[in-house]
């Protein structure tokens, strides 16, 4: 009885296995499913130390504070569980800096931006910086795979004694494999306030083989990774001649100068890790001295 009523079981789970066209259908209906992340972090002074008073998440985006001692800003890692981005997925990201302030916000990684099989993957992060705060925005890389599409804007509000530095990094492809950027999309938007005013306008949009597009003298002049630093600071041309002598050991092209108080830094690099040396030698110099996040040397 036994023997029978387990092969009676056993032909009753082949009968209702779901047919080929189902299982078809539901992997064409998990493949469509979109990444989308959210998060609204604010950080505020409260006894003479900087905590995270704000932390709402949802979808892919989560934050973790990293533990800081010392004279050590706090600092926290937003991470995206889905590994990076495609077409169709949309992240949003809001770190407020509450006045007196002083707090750090990165990644634990690169941020990949796989091909898209249509639509774009947009990115949108607003940062709000008070009174008397000071501010570190400092991801770390963006790849752009061939194939993918990016539309990302970065909005940044401050008011007018407080102190930031703004880092972002691009490599176009998978460098290690040599891969070649023959059709991507890239619209990348900077927009700076300072008291409501706008005081820097960026803007790059590139469609089509954007490996041809970095061979351009006017553009990428051969090389495969670029960065920028913003710095918003009390005294900008001191500021702007210690950069400059850091930059004496870049490993490829850089340059530093002032828009409207604000010290702007740009960087040409052949692959990642130059662009990564280059870029950490003045993040150091702009932090007086003090190591970059533990995430960065992972």
């Amino acid at each position: 009885m036994m023997a029978k009523s387990a092969a009676l079981d056993l032909d009753s789970a082949v009968n209702s296995a779901p047919s080929a066209a189902f299982v078809s259908e539901r992997c064409r209906a998990t493949q469509s499913v979109k990444s989308s992340g959210h998060l609204n972090l604010a950080f505020a002074r409260k006894n003479s130390r900087t905590t995270l008073v704000r932390d709402d998440q949802a979808g892919c985006l989560r934050a973790r504070s990293l533990s800081c001692t010392g004279s050590d800003p706090a600092t926290v890692v937003l991470i995206n569980t889905a590994g990076g981005l495609t077409g169709g997925d949309r992240i949003e990201q809001s770190i407020h800096w509450h006045a007196e302030s002083n707090a750090t916000a990165t990644t634990p990684a690169a941020e990949k931006i796989y091909r898209s099989s249509g639509g774009n993957s947009i990115v949108i992060t607003r940062l709000r910086i008070g009174a008397g705060a000071v501010a570190e925005w400092l991801p770390q890389e963006t790849i752009l795979f061939d194939g993918g599409r990016l539309d990302r804007i970065l909005d940044i509000d401050l008011a007018s004694d407080s102190q930031l530095i703004a880092c972002d990094a691009m490599v176009f492809g998978r460098i290690a494999r040599n891969e070649r950027l023959s059709s991507a999309y890239l619209s990348d938007r900077l927009t700076i306030k300072r008291d409501g005013r706008p005081v820097l306008f960026d803007r790059l949009l590139v469609d089509g083989p954007i490996d041809d597009w970095l061979t351009k003298p006017w553009a990428g002049h051969g090389f495969r990774a670029s960065g920028t630093i913003i710095v918003a600071c009390d005294e900008p041309d001191a500021c702007l001649s210690s950069v400059r002598r850091s930059l004496e050991t870049a490993k490829g092209l850089s340059g530093a100068t002032l828009v409207r108080g604000l010290v702007h830094v740009r960087f040409l690099a052949s692959n990642d890790a130059d662009l990564r040396h280059d870029l950490s030698a003045v993040l150091m110099v702009l932090r007086h001295g003090r190591a970059l996040p533990r995430n960065w040397s992972c």
